[in-house]
């Protein structure tokens, strides 16, 4: 297995290892304090031990090889892993913010607030210590599965500071329905993340092309060349840890077989060395010929 793949893959596992030991803390500080902010937080962990699992184990199908079933591979797994992270997001969020409501409205107390905070520092530095190596498995692979994952993670870091400031309101004053307001809180931040990530799941799920400026950086890497001509029907996609580069590559029509070879082989070289983990396909085509092409139909992205 290579780098990136297994540094996806060590990234998971550390999210779902992290994930249940943060959920069993935060049980605990609930059944203590009774507190809504903490029931949140104990959600919140539920959904993450979940949501890690799901997706440590469509990672572990997205990093597969190519096989007779699958030759462009296996890498949108992570995008449905994504897609049912977000889902369960949302879904979360329905029912934590059913339950603040009920609680603001009909406040009740907070007990061993002491505790609650106690145990949320605890979990605070467990989900830095996590969101820290996410972060550099992101930056290694680009993985869009990890980026999911981590972008609620670092919801949670904010999420446990809110926690910590309600139990000390709860603590410090009488006043009870801030509890149930933290808890509203969390659950638009859930359907905020959840729609955050649909998007990234779907767009990879839909074949969504590359931003314009990696198109254009594609273009650049080509047409530097001096002995390519022009380049069209630019094609390419991503499945959130890899991308699929696709073009027709226009030469002078008098080089040989070979020599359109090599230099179609130093195009692909430069484009492996601007996206390591691409997949890149070239078709040949003698500059000038008029044939009907993709760029005809599709007028932007140029």
């Amino acid at each position: 297995m290579n780098e990136p793949n297994s540094l996806k893959l060590s990234a998971t596992i550390a999210s779902v290892f992290t994930a249940l030991i943060i959920l069993f803390l935060k049980i605990y500080a609930y059944i203590i304090t009774n507190s809504m902010a903490m029931m949140a937080g104990v959600l919140d962990s539920a959904m993450d031990v979940i949501v890690s699992a799901s997706m440590a184990y469509a990672m572990f199908h997205a990093v597969r090889p190519p096989d007779a079933t699958h030759r462009f591979g296996h890498g949108k797994a992570e995008g449905l892993g994504s897609l049912f992270q977000a889902t369960f997001m949302l879904v979360a969020a329905i029912a934590l913010g059913h339950q603040s409501l009920l609680r603001f409205y009909a406040p009740v107390a907070v007990e061993h607030e002491l505790v609650g905070i106690l145990v949320t520092l605890v979990v605070l530095l467990l989900t830095g210590g996590l969101v820290a190596f996410q972060s550099f498995v992101i930056r290694k692979t680009g993985s869009l599965g990890i980026a999911s994952d981590s972008l609620h993670y670092k919801g949670d870091i904010l999420m446990n500071i809110g926690v910590i400031v309600a139990l000390a309101v709860s603590y410090y004053t009488p006043i009870g329905w801030v509890d149930g307001l933290f808890g509203l809180g969390v659950a638009i931040y859930f359907v905020y993340n959840g729609g955050v990530i649909l998007k990234r799941a779907i767009d990879v799920l839909m074949d969504r092309e590359l931003t314009q400026s990696k198109r254009d950086a594609i273009k650049q890497c080509v047409m530097n060349h001096p002995k390519v001509h022009a380049i069209h029907d630019l094609r390419t996609r991503s499945t959130g840890g890899q991308y699929f580069i696709e073009f027709h590559l226009e030469m002078d029509g008098a080089l040989t077989l070979n020599e359109a070879h090599d230099i179609t082989h130093e195009v692909e070289e430069k484009l492996l060395l601007l996206y390591e983990n691409a997949v890149v396909t070239i078709h040949q085509e003698p500059a000038g010929i008029d044939d009907s092409r993709l760029d005809h139909v599709i007028k932007k992205p140029s």
